[in-house]
């Protein structure tokens, strides 16, 4: 199985940003952690091995990504706004930077999956980029953003 290391500069959030691919064929599938979980997680709780059979036939190729939520979502004494913009950037970096550099055509749609917080924040890219996402695959997720942002209203909440 080819596996790719990638710490890259992200214009969108202003600092570094890692993420790990495995496999070079397939349908690619955008894994996001779970709550506050880093890119490796997906591999070290075995998920990469049990799917290694499809990645290897080049069925898929997985793309798993870091998530900011430790600054964002679960900041619950961070300042709102502050928290929700964050998130929009790293939005508009899994987006517009970091799709474009792993699709291997431009009408290349993926498969988007993730657990718990993962899960939410796959629905969310799913939902509002349907262009993009052809399959959404959210496991435990909690997909009501009032629990994280307790009786604040912001236009970024409800952005489409």
């Amino acid at each position: 199985m080819n596996i790719n290391y990638v710490k890259k500069y992200s214009n969108a959030l202003g600092r570094d940003m890692e993420y790990k691919t495995y496999g070079d064929k397939g349908h690619p599938v955008l894994v996001f952690p779970s709550q506050n979980g880093r890119f490796y997680d997906y591999q070290d709780f075995d998920m990469v091995g049990v799917l290694s059979s499809f990645i290897d036939r080049g069925f898929i190729r997985l793309i798993c990504v870091d998530s900011i939520d430790g600054e964002t979502w679960s900041d619950m004494q961070g300042d709102h706004h502050r928290r929700i913009a964050l998130h929009e950037q790293w939005f508009h970096y899994i987006i517009d930077e970091l799709i474009p550099e792993l699709r291997h055509h431009p009408e290349e749609t993926f498969i988007v999956t993730g657990c718990s917080m993962g899960g939410f924040h796959a629905a969310n890219f799913f939902f509002r980029r349907p262009d993009l996402f052809d399959t959404l695959l959210a496991l435990s997720g909690l997909y009501y953003a009032g629990y994280f942002f307790s009786n604040y209203r912001d236009p970024l909440l409800s952005v489409t």
